[in-house]
């Protein structure tokens, strides 16, 4: 009895592709299925209800609006949770939760939060792409990771629940 391995999804579609026509075809058939999907973007879900989270966020977004107006792809989409609420739900996250951190879900699909959201967003930012090496530092990563958690994130709560009851 011998054993019959499966082929692979990509094994298929190579076996697919070069079974298809003509070298011309198959590179045709290849471009056009690469350019038909969207390359994968890390996507952002932040406060814009929060000055200063919104704040952050519109400089990231003018940045990435620079880049790419220079013609470099920067893979990041800005997603105000305000749109969308739910957004995180199949992680278990409500809208309160997203309010009080940045979450961000990479190009893996992996959810990400508070500076290693942050690192994130910069090693997609040419400019910040140092920043991001930098953060991720182990020591570095700690202080950061303590200081979002201890003193950026309870600083903004209370800021943001305190601006909330000024306007009721």
């Amino acid at each position: 009895m011998t054993n019959q391995n499966p082929k692979t999804k990509s094994e298929e579609q190579t076996t697919s592709i070069t079974s298809a026509g003509t070298p011309a075809q198959q590179i045709s058939s290849i471009q056009t299925q690469q350019s038909e999907a969207p390359p994968p973007q890390t996507t952002v879900f932040f406060n814009s209800e929060c000055p200063v989270c919104n704040a952050e966020i519109c400089h990231y977004n003018r940045l990435k609006a620079t880049e790419t107006a220079k013609g470099k792809a920067v893979p990041i989409t800005f997603t105000p949770i305000i749109e969308n609420p739910n957004a995180l739900k199949a992680y278990g996250l409500t809208k309160a939760d997203i309010e009080r951190r940045l979450y961000a879900l990479d190009t893996n699909g992996k959810l990400l939060s508070g500076i290693d959201a942050f690192i994130q967003i910069w090693q997609e930012m040419p400019r910040y792409r140092w920043l991001a090496s930098l953060a991720a530092l182990p020591p570095i990563h700690f202080i950061g990771a303590k200081l979002y958690d201890h003193i950026a994130v309870p600083l903004l709560a209370w800021f943001n629940a305190r601006r909330k009851q000024q306007k009721t």
